[in-house]
């Protein structure tokens, strides 16, 4: 049973996180204001969603969208776009592994050159 709205974080939506902050700063809401709406001690958690760290629980995104006023469209359209581009990342993950291989090899180049 699927729990969360895009439970798999490595599949989460940073894009869906700033669209939703987008929102609530436009609805002049607080992040303890929604924190508080949703039944949470802290703003800490709806911090975590706007970052993309932390996925929206199901139970919550319906208040979210009320709240926020944004219609479930809305919200549905910008998470499917996000994952329609990181699939098409993942089928193309030749680019996306050598990039990350790009990125190691400066890391251990700039550590070893300052080793010397």
């Amino acid at each position: 049973m699927v729990s969360d709205f895009g439970s798999d974080n490595s599949f989460w939506s940073n894009r869906l996180g700033l669209f939703l902050k987008n929102k609530r700063e436009a609805q002049g809401l607080t992040q303890s204001d929604v924190a508080k709406r949703l039944g949470y001690g802290s703003p800490q958690f709806i911090s975590n969603i706007e970052r993309g760290i932390s996925s929206v629980p199901l139970k919550s995104l319906k208040t979210l969208v009320e709240m926020y006023g944004v219609s479930p469209e809305e919200i549905i359209d910008v998470f499917l776009e996000e994952k329609k581009s990181q699939l098409l990342k993942a089928l193309r993950g030749q680019e996306l592994h050598q990039d990350h291989a790009r990125r190691r090899e400066g890391r251990v180049f700039v550590a070893e050159g300052n080793n010397s």
